[in-house]
This record gives structure tokens, C-alpha cells and sequence, in this order.
């Protein structure tokens, strides 16, 4: 029945997506309660505070990636090659399915891969990832704000079914990126 269906379960979502036609209306649909669950450029969870277990705060991660980590993008080795040819061959053949010409489905795999390969090389390595005294960045979202301030970060949090104003805290797990994501 999947093959029967094809793209149309996810058309309304595709939709969604192509309505962003610029950076800010992208920004604008990150923070609305219709992309809720959609994959983004952070990734926002709740969890218990690293200094006080008897309460919660909100943690910010970089994007899940298509590849493994972030070492396979920069990876140069026969076998982190061959993870990157895989994954824009899968890429070419997912956006012809849903009716990309195979021009278009090249530039489009080729611009997304590019664009994860430039987020991963400002994200942190696993071993870091994991590293508490690495992620355990609290910062309140008006430094959010101020670190990246094409995103309204209270609206964002808030579509996600959070709340937040400029004196929340938030773990923020991914500076560098978040500090370079601008450019």
C-alpha cells in the first residue's frame, strides 16, 4: 500500500515545508505549532536540571542528521566515502519519488548534503556530545536571542509546547554551532 500511496501521506507536510520561501519565513514555521515534530535545525527536549534533579529545564541540540554523526561527513576513509556516496544516492532516489526530476533530485541531494556537511562541521564530535562538562551550557533564552536572533527562541520553545521568556534557562549542548549558524 506504501507503493500505492507514495508521496501523498507526507504532501501535507512537503506543503508546509515549501511554503518557507526565505530564511525568515523558515524561521517563522520552526516557531509555529504546525511544524511541531517536524525535524529542524535544533532539537529541544526536557529533562531533568543537571544541578537540581527536583526539577526540569529544557535542553537545545543540533539537528539530527541523515549520516550516523558528525565524523562521517569529514570522514575520509574508503568506508566514511562510500556512507556519503550511499546516503546522496538514497537522497537522489527519495526526491525523484516524490517527483523531482533526476536533475533536480541531484542539486537537491547535493545541496542538502552540503548543507548537513557545513552544520556538522560546527557540531560536536560524539565524544564531546557526551561529555557533561562539554553540553552543560545553561544560558537564558534572551542570550539565545542575542546568539542567534533570526529565530524568535520564545515562540520556538513555545511551539514545541514549552514556555519560555528571556530569563528561562535553557541547556544549550551546541555553542559553536549556535554561535556560526548565522553565517
Amino acid at each position: 500500500s506504501r507503493n500505492a500511496l507514495g508521496a501523498q501521506p507526507v504532501k501535507p507536510q512537503m506543503e508546509l515545508i515549501d511554503s518557507a520561501t526565505d530564511l525568515q519565513s523558515l524561521h517563522q514555521l520552526f516557531a509555529s505549532p504546525q511544524f511541531a515534530g517536524i525535524p529542524d535545525l535544533f532539537n529541544v527536549s526536557v529533562s531533568p536540571d543537571p544541578d537540581d534533579s527536583s526539577t526540569a529545564v529544557y535542553y537545545l541540540a543540533g539537528p539530527a542528521l541523515g549520516l550516523p554523526d558528525v565524523t562521517y561527513y569529514e570522514g575520509d576513509t574508503q568506508a566514511h566515502l562510500a556512507a556519503q556516496q550511499a546516503y546522496r544516492d538514497a537522497a537522489v532516489a527519495l526526491f525523484q519519488l516524490i517527483g523531482y526530476t533526476p536533475e533536480q533530485a541531484q542539486q537537491a541531494a547535493a545541496n542538502a548534503y552540503a548543507f548537513e556537511a557545513t552544520l556538522a562541521s560546527k557540531m560536536l564530535s560524539p565524544v564531546d556530545a557526551q561529555d557533561f562538562s562539554v553540553i552543560d551550557n545553561p544560558t537564558p533564552v534572551a542570550v539565545l536571542q542575542q546568539m542567534y536572533p533570526l529565530l524568535d527562541w520564545e515562540a520556538y520553545i513555545e511551539a514545541a509546547g514549552g514556555r519560555a521568556d528571556g530569563s528561562t534557562i535553557v541547556i544549550n549542548s551546541e555553542v559553536e554551532l549556535l554561535s556560526n549558524l548565522a553565517q
